[in-house]
């Protein structure tokens, strides 16, 4: 189902202090409405940096067009051509730190002693360290140790698929039930890993919206405690966590 676009502002420059805050109006997907408390889950794509890496590392260009076949169910599109950047952008995970499986996968196809040394260890006592803490993803590692030969067609096989993000939602529907607001921080910061800049996936791209866009989006019902209480008189106590307003906004 798609939203769409009717408002994205900037709130908060980025600045010492923390990330650019953004906020967004959207209009739901038709007989979609809300409660207070409640998520808009969002399916975004991959920001264009870091697919354009990709297709660095893998020699290939966005427009260079590929078919999938397959025998199983897989989340691919299948028995017609697409190309590579609509593949990378659309349907995978691109930054998500590898797992120590993968890490040993990728040990094996090195064919420098010393690199396949050093990512074993990573595979170790390294690992939370070294991978978990810097978020060190399967892309990364392959432009770490350039001796470790990886084809276009193992690297999705070992890539998640996209999944959708979920923001609390800060409006309410006594203003607009067909209509919600999300607060959220824009994450680009230089890469803990030390190759480039991260970019938060769903923050980015919901950052370059812009209104009239198209979103794919639904309305995901919180716990039923979260909901705000029909006494208006009850006292609430709210801890702000994230951009901090949410929730408070939307009450």
């Amino acid at each position: 189902d798609f939203g769409i676009v009717l408002q994205n502002k900037i709130l908060v420059e980025a600045n010492e202090i923390g990330p650019m805050k953004r906020h967004l109006e959207v209009q739901l997907p038709k007989g979609q409405t809300y409660r207070t408390g409640d998520y808009l889950s969002v399916l975004p794509t991959n920001p264009i940096e870091i697919v354009s890496r990709v297709l660095k590392q893998f020699h290939l260009s966005g427009d260079t067009h590929i078919k999938i076949n397959s025998s199983t169910n897989t989340f691919f599109p299948t028995n017609y051509p697409v190309s590579a950047f609509d593949i990378l952008s659309g349907y995978v995970e691109l930054a998500q730190p590898i797992s120590k499986k993968q890490i040993e996968i990728l040990s094996g196809l090195c064919k420098n002693e010393t690199e396949q040394i050093s990512l074993t260890n990573l595979a170790g006592d390294e690992y939370e360290k070294e991978i978990l803490d810097k978020r060190i993803n399967i892309l990364d590692i392959l432009e770490l140790y350039p001796s470790c030969k990886l084809s276009f067609a193992q690297y999705l096989r070992m890539l998640p698929s996209l999944r959708v993000r979920q923001y609390s939602i800060s409006s309410s529907p006594l203003w607009n039930s067909e209509v919600v607001t999300i607060t959220l921080d824009i994450l680009n910061r230089p890469s803990l890993s030390g190759v480039g800049q991260y970019y938060g996936v769903a923050s980015n791209y919901l950052a370059n919206l812009k209104e009239g866009d198209h979103i794919s989006c639904s309305v995901r019902a919180s716990n039923v405690k979260f909901h705000p209480p029909e006494d208006t008189k009850l006292p609430i106590v709210m801890i702000a966590a994230g951009t901090g307003i949410a929730p408070l906004r939307g009450c």
